[in-house]
Order: structure tokens, then C-alpha cells, then sequence
């Protein structure tokens, strides 16, 4: 098929076709396109109109219920942050805290009565803080509030060297229990019995003299 103009030769199918786009790539035929930039805001407008169209048929109120609920989602998140994690990070320290809160002889009780029922880890935590409530009644250390197991077991270890080793030891199993999730059995709280039995009888090398 051939194609005819006035005062101009016949063209060929594949003539015509190479002319059609080499007029077309005149860049005044492609100035008005839209840019690349033009383009993406163009496409995200509707998508953000289509969005708003489907919000107002969904939710009762439109874009101002949901802001409502995006308001509360966010209130309600800032609370968890900001006072519900620090609560439960506090409230589980308090849990696992070696401060004594009695006597010697009251937390050497209780946890004779926890190991009898099993609880072992909670046995566990009470012979600590009779350790440490033996120490400190006896001014082995000084009263230190918030003292963690490890702190406790160094400043018994300063005046009593010579059970050092053990009072570490001890430190890490109350931490693995408390802190790292293992589960306390009957052996772990009778090795922290005896060493607060052995720290009863024991007295700090400048006391002795």
C-alpha cells in the first residue's frame, strides 16, 4: 500500500511509518507531557482522593474519625512508652531486688517455706536477702539500697575474701534465675543456703582482730 500527496512522490507503508515518527519526536509535540515529578503527584493525588473516598464510605465521619482514632492509637502508645514500660521495668527489679525487707531470720523462713513448696527461684531470691540482711545487720556492709546481687556478693567478698568465689557464683545463678529465665531447682537454692550458713559463722579479718 502506498501513500500519495500532492506534489509529493508516492511513499511506501514503512516510508510513511519512519516519517510519522520522526515528526513526532519533535520536541514540540512532547513539551506539554507532564514531567516525571508532575507525573508522581498526579498519581498519588488520586490515590489520596480515591483513599478519602473509601475512608468517608468505611468509617462514619470520614478522614475526621479516622484522625480521631490515629489520635487515641498514638495517646495510648506514648502511655506504654513512657509510663506502663518504665512500671513493669521497675515493678520486675522490685521483684528480683536482693534489698532485705525484714530480719535475717524472717527471709531465712520464708524461704524455707518457698523451697518446701517448690518455688525454688523465690527461695532462692529470699536467702539472698537474708544474706544480705545478715551482712548489713552485722556491718559487714553498709546498707545500700537497690544493691544488685552482684554488688552485693563484690562488697561481701571486700570484707570476707575468703568467699569470694562463692558469693559470685551465687550472684550469677540469682542473676540466670531472675534475669535470664532458668528455672531454680532444689540444688541451687541448697547451694545458696549453705553459703549463707557458712557466712553466719564467718567474720571480716579487722573484726576478728
Amino acid at each position: 500500500m502506498t501513500a500519495s500527496v500532492a506534489g509529493l512522490p508516492d511513499l511506501g507503508a514503512d516510508e510513511a511509518a519512519g516519517l510519522a515518527r520522526e515528526e513526532l519526536s519533535d520536541p514540540l509535540y512532547r513539551r506539554d507531557e507532564p514531567s516525571l515529578v508532575e507525573w508522581l503527584w498526579e498519581r498519588g493525588r488520586d490515590f489520596l482522593s480515591d483513599l478519602a473516598g473509601r475512608v468517608g464510605d468505611a468509617l462514619p465521619g470520614g478522614w475526621l474519625t479516622l484522625v480521631g482514632v490515629l489520635a487515641v492509637v498514638l495517646a495510648v502508645g506514648v502511655f506504654v512508652f513512657f509510663y506502663v514500660g518504665p512500671a513493669q521495668r521497675r515493678a520486675r527489679l522490685a521483684r528480683a531486688s536482693v534489698d532485705p525487707v525484714s530480719t535475717p531470720a524472717d527471709h531465712r523462713a520464708r524461704a524455707e517455706r518457698l523451697a518446701a513448696a517448690g518455688r525454688h527461684g523465690e527461695a532462692l531470691r529470699e536467702r539472698m536477702r537474708a544474706i544480705a540482711a545478715d551482712l548489713e545487720e552485722r556491718t559487714v556492709v553498709d546498707p545500700r539500697p537497690g544493691r544488685t546481687a552482684h554488688e552485693l556478693a563484690a562488697a561481701a567478698a571486700a570484707a570476707l575474701p575468703e568467699h569470694a568465689d562463692a558469693l559470685a557464683a551465687a550472684a550469677r545463678l540469682f542473676d540466670d534465675v531472675w534475669y535470664g529465665g532458668r528455672t531454680a531447682g532444689p540444688g541451687d537454692y541448697r547451694s545458696v543456703a549453705d553459703l549463707d550458713e557458712r557466712l553466719r559463722r564467718s567474720r571480716p579479718a579487722e573484726v576478728a582482730r
